[in-house]
């Protein structure tokens, strides 16, 4: 006998839809606004890149806009995707926390090439070289990647338990 109430639902993204309080949905839409435009600065820093001849990249000050651009435009694609989808926790963001780790463990490899760069916290030395790796971004990298990789634990325990109701 077939009961006409009984429902089934597929696991999809939209089912999981979790109703944020103003202040969070008021906290994203500034976090969107003010990220959206280190998206647009980003633009313009490889418009720079691409057409200037004048535009020195071996600028400390330079690259670490470029490199904090990119992660503000993860942000923004991050803060977008929890308002488009309502849902705190996805594969999407667990991938641009992620992302914004990487970029700053690159981050600390790069930045001790170039010259005039001073770090007060240095990880790696090498031995008869002025090459090392700057403990500051190498750290801060680790620390966001080990928070990505907690966000996507929490992402996989909020799939297997709505599985499970």
């Amino acid at each position: 006998m077939e009961d006409k109430n009984l429902e089934i639902r597929i696991n999809s993204e939209r089912d999981k839809e979790i109703k944020f309080s103003r202040g969070f949905k008021f906290l994203l839409v500034i976090g969107s606004v003010l990220t959206s435009v280190y998206a647009i600065v980003l633009i313009v820093l490889l418009y720079s890149l691409i057409g200037d001849e004048k535009v020195n990249i071996y600028n400390v000050v330079f690259v670490r806009d470029i490199i904090f651009s990119l992660q503000m435009t993860t942000c923004f694609i991050t803060f977008l995707s929890i308002l488009i989808k309502k849902r705190p926790f996805s594969k999407i963001i667990t991938w641009c926390v992620y992302l914004i780790g990487i970029y700053n463990i690159i981050q600390s490899f790069i930045l001790p090439i170039l010259p005039n760069f001073e770090t007060n916290f240095v990880l790696f030395s090498f031995a008869g070289s002025s090459y090392y790796i700057d403990g500051n971004s190498f750290l801060k990298g680790l620390i966001i990647i080990i928070f990505a990789r907690i966000i996507k634990y929490g992402f996989e325990y909020q799939n297997r338990d709505d599985e499970t109701l």
